[in-house]
């Protein structure tokens, strides 16, 4: 008994020597002092905790700055959850914008994060850097994925129907064309394509033609159009009239010209912006090495020469000879047996007949190096070297350029002196269509891609009078011609058969055995887009 006393004794003595506890503190703020909020409302239980949603908003800020990005999708998580409806489509909108800001590069690393609702977001910012059915099957796709994620299905339904908008094909047209004045041909011509097309596809859209030459002004008749309903605008067309509303318009416009700077408009114009390119493959898929050019020194013939040798030597190692002649020039014989060298084979005939003493009969023969010789002029000053070529019995593959297209297109009469020449062409050239010239086809395709622009993604193509248009940079449409070639009767015809691009369709096409023409034909079924456009409106 007295030991138990006395243990019992020594006890209280330590207890009462011992330093007295420190008042308990408040859990959030040692936690803070130690630790930090932000490790407090990610890492602490939560029965040691309820953080408020203002508590739970900052930590999400700070780690929004700090880059933390796991954390940072973690606490919208949990915010989602304690959120009113509408303050829950707030927080996605933010979170999906601010993950927006982010390089690429970062949002690939995300993407492949371990952390299940870190990498669903991350796939949710990269669909917003696709456009069109790409960007649509994506948000589909990733709605199956991430079935358990806060933004599906209330943001990705939003993301989706906008998508869906977009790719909804105007039911407004507005058309910008100089309808009177200096341009009044030019426009009406152009107007007279649209029509035709229109009308073809038995179209029922509303389509407004407004006349630029009686206006205050383009961008006062651009902004009346929209004003007016229009969802696209097909011009204007002079250079200087689409400067003028490049700063306001966006890719609601096809322009028809081309501006030498970038634009949120769209630009198309009548001629390729990669025609020389095209030549140049073409010489290279016929394996020709040798070639010469031979071009007027006409401003426009020249620079197309000067490009066309660019392109060649960026891509071939061999020299590409060049020989220009005056574009008033009266005997292109003369330029012809300069360049093939046949002045130095009558020049031989002559030195034989002076040494021998006797008058001998020959034939000029040209230089047997060169492979192919490509023509840059119109029609009217290549006619006069076919004959040439057949007299001197010539047999060089001939190529030409876009310059030779004929004015009428596939209406023009037979012309035997452009025969075996080959060229790249628009389809309306060769192919039967109410079209009867460039300036009609331009109209055709601008009511083309005013209708379907908003589906072109990278990697497709829209068949058109002029030629299969793809998206280029800086909004500009590329256009790529289709090869023809002048048979011996005269009729021009295309290269490839049949047709590598029909942009009117007058009758079924028939059963193809070959395989790549089958799988050719089933993609252009693909992208033959439907083209049901309304009532037809004249407004000065």
């Amino acid at each position: 008994m007295l030991k138990n006393l006395l243990l019992l004794a020594l006890i209280i003595f330590l207890n009462a020597c011992s330093t007295p506890p420190a008042p308990d503190k408040p859990l959030l703020a040692e936690t803070t002092e130690r630790e930090g909020l932000l490790e407090l409302l990610i890492d602490k239980p939560a029965r040691l905790l309820q953080p408020t949603p203002v508590e739970l908003n900052l930590a999400r800020e700070q780690y929004y700055q700090q880059q933390d990005w796991q954390s940072f999708i973690a606490l919208t998580e949990r915010l989602w959850a304690s959120y009113s409806e509408e303050k829950q489509a707030t927080l996605l909108k933010d979170t999906l914008s601010k993950l927006l800001l982010l390089e690429p590069e970062i949002i690939e690393q995300l993407a492949q994060s371990a952390d299940q609702s870190l990498q669903s977001w991350a796939w949710l910012a990269q669909t917003q850097h696709t456009k069109g059915f790409k960007q649509k099957r994506e948000l589909e796709d990733l709605s199956q994925i991430a079935q358990n994620i806060s933004f599906n299905p209330q943001l990705i339904d939003i993301l989706i129907a906008d998508t869906n908008q977009l790719l909804s094909p105007p039911e407004h047209i507005a058309v910008l064309l100089p309808l009177s004045g200096r341009l009044e041909i030019i426009g009406k011509q152009i107007r007279g394509g649209i029509l035709k097309h229109y009308w073809h596809a038995q179209s029922q859209k509303k389509l407004v033609f407004y006349d630029t030459n009686q206006s205050d002004g383009v961008v006062s008749l651009y902004q009346t159009a929209l004003n007016n309903g229009a969802e696209r605008i097909i011009g204007p067309l002079t250079r200087e009239e689409i400067k003028l509303i490049n700063e306001i318009a966006g890719p609601e416009v096809i322009a028809l010209n081309r501006l030498e700077q970038p634009s949120n408009l769209f630009q198309l114009s009548l001629r390729s912006l990669t025609e020389t390119n095209q030549i140049v493959t073409h010489l290279i898929n016929q394996c020709f090495e040798h070639v010469a050019i031979i071009s007027s020194n006409l401003s426009t013939d020249s620079q197309m020469a000067n490009e066309l040798q660019t392109d060649w030597a960026e891509r071939q190692k061999f020299k590409l000879i060049h020989h220009r002649y005056p574009h008033n020039s009266n005997n292109l014989r003369a330029e012809m047996n300069q360049v093939l060298n046949l002045q130095h084979s009558q020049g031989r005939a002559g030195f034989l007949s002076r040494v021998i003493g006797q008058t001998i009969e020959h034939e000029p023969r040209s230089r047997q190096d060169l492979q192919a010789l490509v023509l840059i002029g119109d029609e009217q000053r290549l006619a006069v070297l076919q004959p040439q070529m057949d007299f001197h019995q010539i047999e060089i593959p001939l190529i030409g350029s876009s310059l030779l297209t004929p004015s009428q297109l596939a209406q023009a009469p037979l012309n035997r002196d452009l025969k075996n020449i080959q060229f790249p062409t628009h389809p309306a050239s060769f192919t039967v269509s109410p079209l009867t010239n460039t300036l009609e086809a331009l109209g055709w395709d601008g009511f083309l891609l005013a209708n379907t622009v908003h589906k072109l993604e990278k990697g497709m193509y829209i068949h058109g009078a002029l030629g299969r248009h793809v998206m280029g940079e800086n909004n500009l449409i590329n256009t790529q011609l289709d090869w023809a070639q002048y048979q011996e009767h005269g009729k021009l015809v295309s290269v490839r058969q049949p047709p590598a691009n029909n942009f009117y369709w007058t009758k079924a096409a028939k059963p193809l055995s070959n395989p790549e023409l089958i799988r050719q034909t089933l993609l252009d079924e693909i992208i033959k887009f439907n083209l049901d456009e309304v009532h037809v409106n004249f407004k000065q």
